[in-house]
């Protein structure tokens, strides 16, 4: 017996700005493949059809609590990621991304993924894919391969659309595109993975109301809680209600706090963009962009 390919569904709560004081958090949930037609038929059933999302849910606690019970009765993996904005590393990373918008108006190419927040897309996004594969590969632990093989295991996930612009989503495909296998991975568990990434609506994927709702109860619960200021706080005790009657550990929540170094390489583009400026520079990045020199 084999690990059944899964998909991932992910999504994200909080605030993509610079201020330090809103966190985030990244939630997914992952589902055999195969069996994705099936849930997503199930959840459809539960919503009447609708996409109910967690920020209007407290007006219609009902079909949240039913959504929360789908995930409990079929058993679906479960993974959250709340991350908290870690001073001076948040704001020096926003500066080094302002940096890197900056530079790359020198080239004739439009770089609308060469920004702080399209980048941190990209970070929080692969945080919950890596978090939420972990969780996956754990339940199935026991038709984990023997480590003296490997099994070839392909992963699509599929993110809610808080990347914009078909440019920036191109360029999310492409970083796992590159990956090597991820070596950790396969020495650990035997499984070699191959991720497929696309960012999708709510209306295109019903499936990612399920992390949407995930992500906005332990965002809720952590950054606000169930005082009377709450809009949510009737809904987040009622879920609890329906949480508490999970085993424990159900939902898998860490912490991280976010002192990422920027991940791309801004000194590098400040040079080329300094070189692009000067008339021979011009001459050479249009040659290589196939512009008139």
């Amino acid at each position: 017996m084999t690990v059944p390919p899964p998909t991932l569904f992910l999504d994200v709560a909080g605030r993509f700005t610079r201020k330090p004081d809103f966190p985030l958090v990244v939630a997914g949930i992952a589902v055999a493949t195969a069996k994705a037609d099936e849930l997503r038929e199930a959840v459809l059933a539960v919503t009447g059809g609708r996409i109910v999302k967690w920020t209007g849910g407290y007006k219609d606690i009902a079909t949240v609590k039913r959504l929360f019970r789908s995930i409990g009765k079929r058993q679906i993996v479960c993974r959250a990621t709340f991350l908290l904005k870690h001073e001076p590393e948040w704001s020096h990373y926003w500066a080094m991304g302002d940096r890197l918008e900056e530079a790359v108006k020198a080239f004739p190419q439009n770089m609308p993924y060469a920004t702080a927040s399209v980048t941190l897309k990209y970070n929080i996004y692969s945080y919950g894919i890596a978090d939420t594969i972990g969780g996956y590969l754990g339940r199935h632990r026991a038709v984990l391969p023997p480590k003296t093989g490997v099994e070839k295991m392909p992963v699509c996930a599929v993110c809610d659309s808080d990347i914009p612009g078909e440019q920036s989503q191109k360029m999310f495909q492409q970083i796992f595109e590159k990956m090597e296998g991820f070596p950790q991975t396969r020495e650990g568990t035997g499984i070699e993975l191959k991720i497929d990434v696309c960012v999708k609506t709510e209306q295109e994927e019903p499936l990612l109301m399920l992390p949407d709702h995930i992500a906005g109860y332990i965002y809720s619960l952590n950054a606000y809680g169930k005082g009377s200021e709450n809009a949510w706080a009737e809904l987040i005790t009622e879920i609890e209600l329906v949480v508490s009657q999970w085993p424990k550990g159900f939902i898998g929540v860490s912490n991280h706090e976010f002192k990422d170094a920027f991940p791309i390489d801004v000194a590098a583009f400040e040079g080329a963009a300094a070189i692009a400026k000067t008339d021979e520079g011009r001459k050479i990045v249009g040659l290589a962009w196939g512009a008139a020199p």
